[in-house]
């Protein structure tokens, strides 16, 4: 899951995590145990994910626009989705 995870842009992991929360919810009923799983790799993947980063730069309106490169940005994105994903995760009761 984590290699295929690894590939995508910003806006990829976002329409896949939410894809992967909407799976989680829909079978939660029927399959807690399947939706616990799916639900624990993810999380497992994003965090790894964010380890693997490590620290990026933030971008501070008071700073030169040319300091950070499009990769910072890009990156800086990728973090912030996979934040956005583990909180909405962490709030996903099955």
């Amino acid at each position: 899951m984590e290699a295929f995870l690894e590939d995508l842009t910003a806006e990829q992991l976002d329409y896949t995590c939410g894809a992967f929360q909407e799976y989680i919810a829909e079978t939660a009923e029927e399959s807690p145990n399947l939706a616990n799983g799916i639900k624990e790799a993810l999380t497992i993947c994003l965090n790894e994910m964010l380890d693997y980063i490590g620290d990026v730069p933030e971008e501070d309106d008071d700073e030169d626009e040319d300091y950070y490169s499009d990769y910072d940005r890009e990156t800086a994105r990728l973090v912030s989705e996979i934040k956005n994903a583990l909180e909405s995760l962490s709030n996903i009761i099955v």
